[in-house]
């Protein structure tokens, strides 16, 4: 059974009550809650404040050198429950994430991919059953996008996208940023984590691509909506479509059209 601060939480994210969520979360994490810690770093995840720490050579959101919050608090978790499967595939796919930025920025790409897998492999160790543990484990070996084959439509899952281009240089060069969820408060609580630091890149960015939210049911593209005419701050507001069971496992990637995107936020570098 989750804690009272969990159940909470959730009440507060499907009422559209964003703010202080985190707060309370971090608070009861701080006193030992590791439900809460296992639901702050689910939460950070899918927000693009979770990566913003990697680039810069500053302390992280809590002072501790080179770590992202959702990062240490699921480090913490997984650190008190080992065989916890839901812990272990989103602390993986942070970590798969990491691998990219090391490529551009400097740093162990190799280590990250590692310990990823290794995260991916004892979660299938102690759960042979988890299905985005073992499609982690097969996209992080292939390290490319064309090795990795996965049909939205064979697998029959329900999962929200959204894909935007944002503006990050005079020089027109732009980053792909991509939140996939399954859950519409979960998306509409990343997309109001999201706006406030890049809204105005993203209304500089054109394009009928720029900024979408891709709907599957079933694994069947259902619903597009664009959200390229609408003001940046109405996007959380956006009346986004429940999904139907079965829904994509915590932790999956997907593979539309000839890209992959990991579970919760990630972004696409241009260099």
């Amino acid at each position: 059974m989750l804690s009272d601060v969990v159940s909470r939480a959730r009440a507060m994210v499907a009422a559209g009550e964003f703010d202080g969520v985190a707060d309370i979360l971090r608070s009861a994490a701080e006193q030992g809650d590791v439900d809460a810690a296992q639901e702050l770093g689910r939460l950070l995840s899918l927000t693009g404040s979770a990566w913003e720490d990697l680039a810069s050579d500053g302390l992280g959101p809590l002072g501790r050198e080179e770590r992202w919050e959702p990062e240490w608090w699921l480090s913490r978790v997984v650190a008190e429950r080992p065989d916890d499967p839901d812990a272990l595939v989103l602390l993986a796919g942070l970590w798969t994430g990491m691998s990219a930025f090391a490529d551009v920025f400097g740093g162990p790409t190799d280590n990250f991919r590692e310990k990823s897998a290794g995260r991916y492999a004892r979660a299938l160790a102690t759960h042979p059953d988890c299905a985005a543990a073992a499609s982690s484990l097969l996209m992080l070996q292939g390290c490319d996008d064309d090795e990795w084959e996965w049909d939205p439509a064979e697998a029959g899952l329900s999962f929200l996208l959204f894909r935007s281009e944002i503006l990050v240089s005079n020089s027109g060069d732009t980053v792909g940023v991509a939140i996939v969820a399954t859950d519409p408060a979960d998306m509409r609580w990343a997309l109001h984590h999201l706006l406030p630091e890049f809204a105005e890149a993203l209304e500089a960015v054109d394009g009928p691509d720029a900024a979408e939210l891709l709907v599957y049911q079933h694994g069947v593209l259902e619903t597009r909506l664009d959200l390229v005419d609408l003001d940046v701050k109405e996007w959380p507001t956006v009346q986004v479509p429940g999904l139907v069971e079965p829904r994509l496992p915590l932790g999956h990637p997907v593979r539309v059209g000839d890209h992959t995107y990991l579970h919760g936020c990630t972004f696409n570098l241009p260099y």
